[in-house]
């Protein structure tokens, strides 16, 4: 069966319910990545039928929580949301284009993007001479384990040449503290709590999430 929400089928041509964040009567048209974890949380991601710079849609258990044109982290979106990775632990990530390059979005920030510098000697330290390709740099595929590890495939510009590699990326790098526990049950959401913290030690620094 079709998924539906908003009292209508999450189809090609189907308008798109106001009530799920739907605008100006627009309707689905085509849809590109989705995930779905262990507890029945899901993530879909495609375009609508509106116009360019607003198509773009990430659905989140029901309802759009991201769209073309909304600024996350600073950086407004733009382009095809590409790749989505939801975990059992309920956080999301996905890549998305912008206009010549992409970032990666773990949550609400922005955690990579094109050109930035990566690891590629494997000596722990990113190379200022290996920067992921500006566009179609992400290749697609994206992996999110439930204590916040992302892996993907990219390809970087180094010695060259263009090299495709697969890398992982901790989310909580640099998070400071450690969690009393760290194996919690579903809530009334089905999914567990994920507690960490990120930021100064220094209270002068005002700097703590």
């Amino acid at each position: 069966a079709a998924l539906e929400l908003g009292g209508a089928l999450v189809a090609r041509d189907v308008p798109v319910p106001a009530s799920i964040g739907g605008r100006n009567g627009e309707h689905w048209f085509r849809f590109f990545a989705r995930d779905v974890n262990d507890f029945g949380s899901y993530a879909l991601t495609g375009d609508t039928d509106a116009g360019a710079g607003d198509d773009g849609f990430l659905l989140r258990d029901g309802v759009i929580a991201v769209r073309e044109g909304d600024t996350v982290d600073g950086v407004t979106l733009g382009g095809r949301f590409m790749s989505v990775a939801l975990n059992n632990a309920g956080q999301l990530a996905y890549v998305c284009g912008l206009l010549g390059s992409e970032v990666l979005v773990f949550e609400d920030r922005v955690v990579l993007r094109s050109g930035d510098a990566v690891d590629w000697d494997g000596d722990g330290v990113p190379e200022p001479t290996s920067l992921l390709i500006t566009a179609g740099g992400f290749d697609g595929s994206l992996q999110l384990t439930e204590d916040g590890v992302l892996y993907f495939t990219a390809s970087v510009s180094v010695n060259g040449g263009a090299p495709e590699g697969l890398f992982r990326l901790d989310t909580k790098r640099g998070s400071i503290g450690s969690p009393f526990c760290t194996s919690a049950q579903p809530n009334s959401t089905g999914v567990p709590g994920v507690l960490f913290a990120r930021g100064s030690t220094r209270a002068a620094d005002d700097d703590l999430t």
